[in-house]
């Protein structure tokens, strides 16, 4: 009889006694879990299925029925059942060696059910059975984080196959709030449970039992929204002061002072709208006012005010030799962002959240290349405007962004593991 030996999580049954000609990663199921499968006995099937250790896993007899622990695969793949030394065995390739045991009482993936196979009753033999298990239903108990949520239940049915955007519609139908509102954390350790609609809910660790906290994040307005209307602000603002403030005629580095904060500005707007893809769809109301404030404030009327008035630096005459070197700057900078923000958006379907390793130009270098080619691009308009409040904003804008690649570099860290290389600097090399 062959003696399987569990090889630990994440890895699959092997076996030692095998003949060589035979030797492939295989998974051994109960003899009554297979019976229950060529008997078409769906119901049988599923609830042997669900046995669940009682003990730790070690060598044990292929047909020790108590201690056998069951998972499933993915829709659409393919198990081969061969009989080998009296026992029915499962043989499972290299490639679909992805399996999750269930052990002391963890609850199933949701993945698992009984789905599509070849069933082999010898080498040569092949028939096709497709069947469908029923799922399971999950009892989670809810409990409001801050300002209790109207009409929220203190328990929840949710069946084990649902994804954790399901969780939050259903959530959001009870409480008659919208779903944006919303967010679910696990009572276990806090843990901020993503509304996704690619994320099964077995993979957020919830199970059978589990506690769960509900917090209403208030008002909330879309990103795209608030993009469009905090980049208004110097959009309006710098035409309107650079028409109104001057004496005389504005000065050439005026005029190319404005050209240049209007097209950035404007860049901003279209990406907005053609390029960004985000992974959440709102934001708290309050995060309207605080960014129009950093841009209608710091971006339009501080550097409008100092750049577009008669005593201005920029009133005065032009250097050629520092002006279009700043101007190529600028270029160089809008367009290495754009490309960033295009390499970005392709990472990401349209209405998905999923997330990837970005690769390309910059890349290589940095964490953020798009913040390194946006403080490029404010460096040129710095040296363009020859005025201390583009310096102000420069460097509040440039401190914001080190610190969001500085978490981005560490979520990459954690998200992608060994599949990530990590970077010494996060945005600008050599300095941060």
């Amino acid at each position: 009889m062959a003696v399987l030996r569990w090889l630990g999580y994440g890895a699959t049954w092997s076996s030692q006694d095998l003949d060589e000609s035979k030797k492939q990663e295989i998974l051994v199921f109960d003899r009554g879990i297979v019976n229950a499968i060529l008997k078409k006995d769906v119901e049988l099937a599923a609830s042997l299925a669900s046995l669940e250790t009682t003990g730790e896993m070690g060598d044990f007899e292929a047909d020790d029925a108590e201690n056998t622990c069951v998972d499933w695969y993915n829709p659409g793949e393919e198990i081969k059942i061969f009989e080998y030394d009296g026992q029915w065995n499962f043989i499972v390739s290299k490639e679909f060696a992805r399996m999750k045991l269930v052990v002391d009482g963890i609850a199933l993936p949701a993945q698992f059910h009984i789905g599509r196979f070849k069933l082999v009753s010898s080498s040569t033999n092949w028939s096709l059975l497709s069947t469908q298990m029923a799922s399971k239903t999950l009892t989670l108990s809810v409990r409001p984080r801050g300002k209790p949520l109207h009409k929220l239940p203190e328990e929840l049915s949710f069946p084990s196959t649902g994804t954790s955007s399901d969780l939050y519609t259903q959530l959001a139908s009870f409480s008659k709030t919208s779903i944006h509102r919303l967010r679910i954390t696990k009572g276990s350790d806090g843990t901020h449970v993503p509304n996704t609609a690619s994320l099964p809910i077995s993979d957020t660790g919830l199970r059978d039992g589990s506690t769960i906290y509900v917090k209403d994040l208030g008002p909330q307005i879309s990103w795209r929204l608030v993009y469009l209307l905090e980049y208004l602000g110097p959009l309006l603002i710098h035409p309107l002061l650079y028409f109104l403030l001057p004496a005389s005629a504005p000065s050439s580095l005026q005029s190319l002072s404005c050209a240049l904060i209007t097209l950035h500005f404007l860049k901003r707007e279209l990406e907005t709208l053609f390029v960004h893809r985000f992974s959440s769809a709102t934001m708290p109301l309050f995060n309207l006012f605080k960014n129009s404030a950093h841009y209608w404030l710091l971006a339009g009327l501080n550097i409008a005010f100092f750049t577009y008035r008669p005593s201005s630096p920029a009133a005065g005459e032009s250097n050629p030799y520092i002006t279009w070197p700043a101007v190529l700057l600028f270029i160089v900078g809008e367009l290495g962002n754009l490309n960033t923000h295009i390499v970005l958006r392709d990472l990401r379907s349209a209405n998905g959240n999923e997330r990837g390793i970005p690769n390309g130009l910059g890349f290589g270098i940095v964490t953020c290349p798009n913040y390194m080619f946006e403080a490029m691009a404010w460096v040129g308009i710095t040296v363009v405007t020859w005025s201390w409040s583009s310096v102000l904003f420069a460097a509040v804008a440039v401190g914001q962004m080190g610190i969001w690649a500085g978490k981005r570099e560490g979520r990459y860290r954690r998200e992608f593991g060994g599949k990530y290389r990590k970077k010494r600097w996060v945005m600008l090399p050599g300095l941060w």
